[in-house]
């Protein structure tokens, strides 16, 4: 599936159209191996989610264990049931923070792929950020958590 997808999103790009064309939203409730597919209207909301050189599709994909792409606007999650769910709300968590102007609030209750370190209301900056997530294979943010106080959620 995720060959499959990798090819589909390198046909897309010589030729746009070709797999967009008539693709609908898709969610699959498949506890197995299946993929979801989410339209996204906008450049920027494109831009956001695969970040600088596809870093972001990196983080999201690492985290969730889902395969995280592209193909045109349609963003593509295959994986397992769970794998998919992680990936879906990873990437709302970065709309939330990003199309909004302000930090997503995040509701830890019932997840087990959520660490939360307690900062003091104090940001980890971007770029250090990004090197723990390098290093551990996760998906770090500034958030605020459900009382409405800044934390860094750690997810994966």
């Amino acid at each position: 599936t995720c060959a499959e997808v990798e090819i589909m999103s390198s046909v897309e790009k010589n030729d746009p159209g070709t797999f967009t064309s008539g693709c609908e939203e898709k969610r699959s409730l498949d506890e197995g191996i299946d993929f979801d597919c989410i339209h996204f209207s906008g450049k920027r909301s494109v831009g956001r989610i695969i970040g600088n050189n596809g870093a972001n599709l990196t983080r999201l994909s690492r985290a969730s264990g889902a395969f995280v792409q592209f193909v045109g606007h349609i963003l593509h999650i295959a994986g397992t049931l769970g794998e998919r769910q992680r990936a879906r709300d990873y990437v709302e968590f970065e709309l939330d923070m990003d199309e909004n102007g302000h930090q997503a609030q995040i509701q830890t209750s019932g997840r087990s792929d959520v660490t939360v370190v307690r900062t003091g209301g104090l940001y980890v900056l971007g770029p250090e950020l990004r090197s723990i997530e390098n290093e551990t294979g996760t998906f770090c943010m500034d958030a605020l958590d459900d009382k409405g106080v800044q934390q860094c959620f750690i997810f994966g």
